[in-house]
């Protein structure tokens, strides 16, 4: 069991509270006694500017121009700095004695320091506007505890790690008009795998989820309910998720966000069938517990009904253009379902449509009995990135160097979301819409927010996949979360349109659960820019 905790403190060091305050850290500068009282003093060198001694002393702009306001028009060399030794106290806090200051250690992140001082990342970066990335040996403040104790109940953590069981995170809201006092309780049983001195990268992957869970619950801490968080590392084990599941904290739970493993899933969706609770199926996408269940979430759209819903899509958006089907003979037919559907779609509503069969590679001559004045929108018969780029250099030529009236259109799938490089330009060129169940703008302003705080709460960057899992949780989370509030006040839910994924859940007529209908309609267009359209 030593052994373990050890192992989860290492792993999961972002939402564990040390039972003991860390003494603040002084400057390490000379002092200087001015009208009776002690400062810090540093002299500029001959090329440094004021984000050289920030970076140098570890303490940020405002400090220096706070207690140097002469500089804020910029440094001049050989200036000397003065800050006070009081606002930069190293002796140990107590009860009494609030922290107001913290030198960063080595391997620390914004949301251990926090966690360990007893309070949030929000808090510190309240009180440190310019904090950007965390580095060891570097100077942060520190708000008063007490201030923080009143503002707001703190983060608390059960570090007693029992075995298959993280620290259950509780995040307090202040009181309003519509906070209830029980809250909601959200159990994560994922495979963390904390058994493993070297977990693998899916089990790395759902600790990304989980800690991007942790950011949309921190996000929310004012929505006006208690939030309690309870993990549990499932290990890959139907042993280890019935064990979990007999624990008597279980039958309170509003919501359990479940592992992929189908045998499990279903463990967990009988259980929360008798008790009462919600389950979410974030993770298998091929699942149908939602048939039978009323206490299922399925939370990816299902083959059919996106199919059908891409359908709609499509033949709402043709625009004029005829549909052109592409068939390589001797290559793969991953999307025969889809285009079987929409052919059936098109036939139904009498639409023309044309096919072209080639081998190997398109050629310009596989396209003779096309004409160049007709508007066309080409659709391949696989989503494969090396089947796109047997097409692509044909259309694009087929379409010219100068046309700009739209009458070449490409529609695909899924996986083209993530091709980059030459094929990601041509897709612009082509005009390219694709419908996929998720898609990240990495280019918008909230990816990159959700994506400092994680660098800078964690000490390092999400992992890269498709989709992101740091960013899945925080949607997650942020979903989750607004809905079991909103179920707790009496209020209706709404759809959440996230940052990589959206949730708006509907009770299909042959089902018992519900499944989120949301689908992603992407634009590579030809101007370069991305647009995304939720249906």
């Amino acid at each position: 069991m030593e052994k373990k905790s050890r192992r989860l403190i290492r792993l999961f060091v972002t939402i564990i509270i040390a039972t003991f305050w860390l003494q603040a850290s002084s400057l390490d500068l000379p002092i200087k006694t001015i009208n009776g009282k002690d400062y810090y003093y540093y002299t500029s060198g001959e090329n440094e500017n004021i984000y050289k001694i920030c970076r140098k002393l570890g303490i940020s702009k405002n400090d220096i121009i706070k207690y140097n306001p002469s500089v804020a028009d910029g440094m001049r060399k050989h200036i000397t700095l003065y800050f006070p030794v009081s606002a930069f106290a190293s002796e140990s806090p107590s009860d009494n004695e609030p922290t107001t200051g913290y030198r960063v250690k080595d391997n620390e992140s914004l949301y251990s320091i926090a966690q360990k001082n007893g309070m949030t990342a929000r808090d510190i970066e309240k009180v440190n506007p310019d904090l950007s990335v965390i580095k060891k040996g570097q100077y942060i403040r520190l708000p008063d505890r007490e201030q923080v104790k009143a503002a707001t109940e703190t983060d608390t953590v059960d570090t007693k790690a029992t075995n298959g069981t993280l620290p259950d995170t509780t995040i307090a809201e202040t009181a309003n008009d519509d906070v209830n006092r029980h809250g909601i309780d959200i159990a994560i049983m994922l495979p963390f795998m904390l058994d493993k001195e070297n977990p693998d990268k899916k089990a790395l992957l759902f600790t990304d989820f989980y800690k991007g869970f942790l950011i949309a619950a921190d996000s929310l801490r004012n929505i006006g309910t208690p939030i309690h968080i309870h993990a549990y590392d499932t290990a890959d084990s139907l042993e280890l998720v019935q064990n979990i599941l007999r624990g008597e904290e279980m039958k309170g739970m509003d919501m359990i966000i479940a592992p992929e493993d189908d045998i499990q899933l279903k463990t967990i969706a009988d259980f929360g069938r008798e008790n009462g609770c919600d389950v979410l199926n974030i993770f298998s996408v091929r699942n149908a517990l939602y048939l039978s269940h009323g206490n299922m979430l399925h939370a990816n759209i299902p083959h059919k009904n996106m199919y059908a819903k891409a359908i709609d899509y499509l033949m709402g958006n043709l625009g004029g253009h005829t549909p052109i089907f592409i068939v390589n003979s001797d290559g793969e037919e991953d999307k025969t379902e889809f285009i079987n559907s929409l052919k059936s779609r098109l036939d139904h509503e009498g639409k023309y449509y044309d096919e072209i069969f080639f081998t190997s590679a398109l050629q310009i001559e596989d396209m003779a009995t096309l004409n160049d004045s007709i508007r066309y929108i080409f659709i391949p018969e696989s989503g494969s990135h090396a089947e796109l780029n047997k097409i692509l250099p044909t259309l694009k030529a087929f379409q010219g160097e100068s046309d700009t009236s739209g009458r070449i259109r490409l529609f695909g799938y899924p996986e083209w979301t993530t091709f980059r490089g030459e094929t990601l330009q041509r897709m612009h060129e082509l005009n390219t819409t694709v419908y996929s169940r998720f898609y990240n703008e990495t280019d918008s302003h909230r990816t990159q927010r959700v994506t400092a705080l994680f660098k800078k709460w964690y000490g390092s960057n999400m992992i890269s996949t498709a989709p992101v899992q740091g960013i899945l949780g925080f949607d997650t989370g942020m979903f989750v979360i607004t809905h079991l509030h909103n179920q707790e006040i009496k209020k209706s839910a709404s759809p959440y349109n996230g940052i990589q994924s959206g949730f708006s859940f509907h009770r299909p007529d042959n089902a018992k659960g519900k499944i989120n209908e949301t689908l992603y309609f992407i634009n590579f267009r030809p101007d370069g820019t991305v647009t995304k359209i939720n249906r």
